[in-house]
């Protein structure tokens, strides 16, 4: 499904325009807005700001992207509309490509590949092509602005500025209101509606092809099918997946799939015993041996959370050093609830509990601020484990130690240039899994309540990952 989201103000869809001088990804790393009405290379700073306060796309360091547009008049949100990247994009010869996935005033718009090239105006300044399916025949051409917002700021003025607006509330008693409000701006919106209906409708045909294909590779055996199937078995029962609700039909089949040295079983089984599901009693014991089986292949979120189980000795012995040994190896994988965990612990952690609890760190607020830094990058900006990664790196960078940002951030530089190999690698093995079978993403971090950390307290939660969702 390509183009669902038509609307003129910011289909800018990042896909730049070869030209002969090679753009590196990190240049693009940051917060953009764009010309709206073509090629624009003459606007002001003014209008420019101007205009990243309705709508900004923010490219990540780890190549996931996304696109928020919020409507606002006087002083009040009217509409608000949101393009993630289902997982990271690829960049190639000044070539972006994503798959991506809308929202609008809380509602999915469905999804689909968008491509974009970029051309060098001058520092800063971006002629962007949205490419049709053929990857070569140009769309649309914008030009691009760098916004005068750091990625963390972006994301907390998100934070401020979301919600389903007036127009949202109102969406029940007839489109004509959003034209009434905003008629320029929404236009082929409204133009694109009947041809979106289509689209939803043909990809619900094609999520329910993708399920009978789990089904049918489950039944012949297919170690990946079963725990896929059994993952969504188990997560039906907190979200709508697709097929119906069997706890127990889920737990036999990610069994099999365990005894099949399937990866993900091994982590949905600790996901169920940790958050006591299917009638299971909370048992953190059973938890870390599953965990210890998914950790030993190289699972970034099973070493982060086994890290944690073993900090706190849940389930198994406390040992602080066998801890920060597997948080450091799950951050080096990309993993942001490790990165928001190291964090934690050197800005945090006091020097006698860390003796206590025989972590041989000492207290770093440059280290920890770089990991914060990763973690609010990161992790989803609809996690819980994003907002409080973005409360504390502002409230460090900005407030308490604004001396230790450019070195936290010279900092963050070196690591990803130590480990972003592994982090690609990592994440284009988890984008093969995740394109056919379901999969979940676990995370355990530390807890922040009214403002207030919890030295020895956690959040778990899962996340249901597949390209259906």
């Amino acid at each position: 499904m390509r183009h669902l989201f038509l609307i003129h103000l910011f289909i800018f869809l990042f896909c730049f325009t070869a030209s002969a001088e090679s753009i590196p990804y990190e240049k693009l790393v940051g917060v953009w807005t764009n010309s709206q009405n073509g090629v624009n290379h003459d606007l002001t700073q003014k209008q420019v700001t101007d205009l990243c306060g309705m709508g900004f796309a923010i490219f990540h360091p780890d190549r996931q992207s996304e696109i928020h547009i919020r409507l606002k008049q006087n002083g009040k949100l009217m509409m608000s509309m949101d393009v993630l990247s289902k997982e990271p994009c690829t960049y190639e010869d000044n070539q972006l490509s994503c798959e991506r996935e809308g929202s609008m005033n809380g509602k999915s718009l469905g999804g689909g590949p968008e491509i974009t090239r970029f051309e060098k105006v001058r520092d800063g300044v971006y002629d962007m092509s949205s490419l049709k399916p053929d990857g070569k025949t140009v769309d649309k051409v914008q030009t691009g602005y760098r916004c005068p917002l750091t990625i963390p700021e972006a994301l907390a003025w998100l934070e401020r500025n979301s919600g389903p607006g007036e127009l949202g509330e109102k969406m029940e008693e007839g489109l004509e209101i959003l034209e009434k409000e905003a008629p320029q701006i929404l236009e082929k919106a409204f133009e694109s509606l009947p041809d979106l209906y289509q689209k939803i409708e043909s990809g619900v045909e094609s999520n329910n092809k993708k399920i009978e294909f789990l089904k049918k590779n489950a039944e012949s055996g297919d170690g990946k099918a079963l725990a896929g199937l059994g993952i969504l078995k188990l997560m039906s029962i907190i979200i709508p997946t697709g097929v119906e609700i069997d706890p127990q039909g889920g737990l036999s089949m990610l069994k099999e799939a365990a005894e099949l040295q399937t990866v993900p079983a091994y982590v949905m089984l600790a996901t169920v015993n940790m958050l006591a599901m299917a009638k299971l009693k909370q048992d953190f014991g059973t938890a870390a041996g599953w965990l210890e089986k998914a950790a030993f292949e190289q699972r970034a979120d099973a070493r982060n959370t086994l890290g944690m189980l073993k900090l706190f000795g849940l389930g198994v012995e406390q040992d602080g050093e066998a801890a920060v040994k597997l948080l450091t190896l799950s951050a080096q994988q990309g993993d942001a609830s490790a990165h928001f965990n190291l964090g934690f612990i050197h800005v945090f952690y006091p020097e006698k509990l860390m003796q206590k609890l025989g972590i041989s760190l000492e207290q770093n607020l440059t280290k920890g601020m770089m990991h914060l830094k990763f973690a609010s990058e990161k992790a989803s900006s609809s996690d819980k484990l994003h907002e409080n990664a973005v409360l504390i790196w502002n409230f460090l960078s900005r407030h308490q130690h604004p001396e230790l940002l450019e070195p936290s951030r010279d900092m963050s530089r070196k690591w990803k240039k130590e480990h972003q190999r592994k982090v690609n690698k990592y994440n284009t093995l988890l984008k093969i899994q995740r394109r056919k079978y379901p999969d979940l993403t676990l995370q355990m971090y530390f807890k922040l309540e009214g403002g207030q950390v919890k030295l020895l307290d956690a959040y778990i939660n899962s996340k249901l990952e597949w390209s259906l969702f």
